[in-house]
């Protein structure tokens, strides 16, 4: 099913935007 996969990739799209938010705020907070 196309939306099935759909939510799936917009999922891990999600959780990967979500790591590199976290990401950046490591590296300002650090820089």
């Amino acid at each position: 099913d196309l939306q099935e996969r759909y939510d799936k990739i917009a999922e891990e799209n999600h959780k990967l935007k979500k790591k590199c938010r976290i990401l950046a705020k490591r590296l300002r907070d650090a820089g």
